[in-house]
């Protein structure tokens, strides 16, 4: 087993026991069919709103998009694009080509806030490392440690960045950790508990503005949510929640005109299923939809906002959605693609890019990313660069700020095998050069 496969198969058998110690999805959910009423939902004070910091307009990111999931294998990161925006880009805003930028650590999530500010989310470090990058991946910083030996909580739970300098994460139990300097430093919050709850924890967190956001709690029932839409100064329950909606959620994308979806993947690897809950007011209020997936041993999903997002299986195949969950459109792989898709990122409704690879017992080979900007029914090539006069073995993971390209980290194959500086992978980028 080569180094990436063996770190990805490390997180999906780390995040499978945080959820359902023991086992691998799916999960137990005989108890999500009792029905919880919330009761009233009014504001409840949770000690105190996170400090605001003011941030130039061009260096701010709207929205903060999605996990990507796995019921055997996985990898992806998370990624935004301004709710509304168009993914019909004028040509001469897109890049064709990917190039050389730098060096970035090993990482399993890659999150690009803008075209210059990513962050690398280690989920394979103890106490979750992570690095920034200002400058498109040229150059990386260490993201400071959480004040009394406090981790972000979960393993592919990363923190949600509205901006380039605010990150909210969770932090344990119903504690969330705050950044507004790009990590430079952290403050840890206290949630209210949502009434009707017992042994409640924060499962994810979507934060659509530096003020609007929206948390899942996983609970021994269904889980439930948590709103603030003042920088966390008071938080709202949920008025009530689907007697059939999921106690966790893989991924969780809220927009900053209150929509909001929440995706949960059932059934095997041979006979898959997806979950979708969606809310149009900031997370008061929930409905759910379900839907048969292709099987796949990799599951993988990037959201361009609360209505459009992408599924990606194993070989490619794809699901799109454009109502939220509500109804999905299936598609065949095009018969050009390498065997194994390794990551998707999606910045705006309609626009995503697939990273692919050929993979055997030998490890990967012949990688490729396509981009599509009319949902998943035509897409084109961009070409990879060579590094050393080595070709390309991996792409993993892919995330893309804006329907003008994406930043990723590659591999050769003399790098995926251990060589060169340990735990280093080379960044490439195709976003239009200033």
């Amino acid at each position: 087993m080569n180094t990436l496969e063996a770190r990805v198969r490390a997180a999906v058998r780390a995040t499978a026991e945080e959820i359902a110690p023991g086992s691998i999805p799916p999960l137990d959910l005989a108890d999500r069919g009792r029905r919880r009423s919330r009761g009233p939902a009014g504001p409840v004070r949770s000690g105190g709103r996170w400090p605001r910091v003011l941030i130039p307009l061009a260096a701010a990111a709207s929205v903060i998009a999605v996990v990507a999931v796995s019921l055997v294998v996985t990898g992806g990161p998370h990624d935004r694009a301004p709710a509304g925006s168009s993914p019909n880009a004028s040509p001469g805003a897109r890049s064709t080509a990917f190039r050389p930028v730098g060096t970035g650590p090993q990482t399993d999530s890659l999150d690009c806030v803008t075209a210059t500010v990513c962050y690398a989310w280690d989920s394979g470090a103890e106490g979750r490392a992570a690095e920034r990058t200002s400058d498109g991946g040229i150059t990386w910083r260490p993201v400071a440690a959480l004040p009394d030996h406090r981790t972000l909580a979960g393993q592919n739970a990363d923190p949600s960045c509205p901006t380039a300098e605010v990150c909210v994460g969770g932090a344990g139990g119903l504690t969330l950790a705050v950044t507004t300097d790009g990590g430079a430093r952290w403050s840890i919050r206290s949630l209210p508990r949502p009434p009707g709850t017992s042994g409640a924890s924060i499962d994810r967190v979507s934060c659509a503005t530096a003020d609007k956001c929206v948390v899942h709690i996983r609970d021994n029932g269904p889980g439930t949510f948590l709103s603030t839409s003042n920088g966390g100064a008071t938080w709202t329950a949920a008025a009530a929640i689907p007697p059939d909606a999921p106690r966790y959620l893989w991924l969780l994308r809220c927009d900053p005109d209150g929509r909001c979806i929440g995706v949960y993947p059932t059934g095997t690897n041979t006979n898959g299923g997806l979950l979708a809950m969606r809310s149009a007011d900031n997370g008061r209020t929930w409905a759910v939809s379900s839907a048969h997936a292709p099987a796949t041993a990799i599951f993988m999903m990037s959201c361009g906002d609360a209505l459009h997002c992408m599924f990606v299986s194993d070989n490619g195949a794809t699901m799109t959605t454009s109502d939220g969950g509500v109804t999905w459109r299936e598609r065949t792989p095009p018969s050009t693609w390498p065997s194994t898709a390794t990551s998707v990122s999606c910045p705006a409704a309609g626009a995503c890019f697939i990273a692919l690879a050929d993979a055997n017992t030998g490890g990967y080979s012949h990688p490729v990313i396509e981009a599509t900007y009319d949902g998943g029914s035509t897409w084109t090539p961009l070409s990879l660069p060579t590094v050393g006069r080595s070709p390309l073995a991996l792409v993993f993971p892919l995330s893309c700020p804006s329907p003008a390209g994406c930043i990723a980290m590659a591999a050769t194959r003399q790098q995926d095998e251990g060589a060169g500086a340990p735990g280093r992978r080379v960044m490439i980028s195709s976003l239009p050069t200033s």
